[in-house]
């Protein structure tokens, strides 16, 4: 099941899992967004209302969504994600080239160290997904770019 969090404000999107939950639906939710944590400040309070409201229904949800790799810099946001039952997440890696990063205005994957980075969202519990493309324009493997996932 795939839901959009943005830009709801989080009554409506509480609103909307209540509905599933009314339904009948328990299992997995993919919470749909380029950006899951793109305005923090917003979604660190969907996440405090979501937290109480799994803990009033016992968990009937795990939750997976996108996220850029500066996720790691926030161990709050990951804590509250992982309060709510958030169990994996997509991230858009890209290359770890730092030059075919810099080309493709990748910036927040060069702030900090991709693999620690990586391994700081892994340790805190969140599984990855990562997304690569490959084919550079210009690059070693020439051609067009194509996102692969895995």
């Amino acid at each position: 099941m795939a839901v959009s969090p943005a830009p709801k404000p989080p009554p409506q999107l509480i609103g909307e899992l209540e509905r599933l939950y009314e339904l009948g639906w328990r299992g997995s939710v993919f919470m749909v967004d380029d950006n899951f944590i793109g305005n923090k400040r917003n979604v660190k309070l969907l996440l405090q209302e979501l937290a109480v409201w799994m803990v009033e229904k016992q968990d009937p949800f795990t939750f997976s969504t996108e996220a850029s790799v500066d996720l790691a810099q926030d161990t709050e946001l990951m804590e509250l994600m992982i309060a709510c039952n958030f169990r994996s997440v997509f991230l858009g890696i890209e290359t770890p080239d730092e030059a075919s990063l810099t080309v493709t205005k990748k910036f927040q994957n060069t702030r900090d160290s991709l693999s620690e980075s990586i391994d700081t969202i892994n340790e805190m519990g969140l599984r990855i997904m990562a997304g690569f493309i490959i084919g550079f324009d210009g690059g070693a493997g020439g051609g067009g770019r194509s996102h692969r996932s895995i």
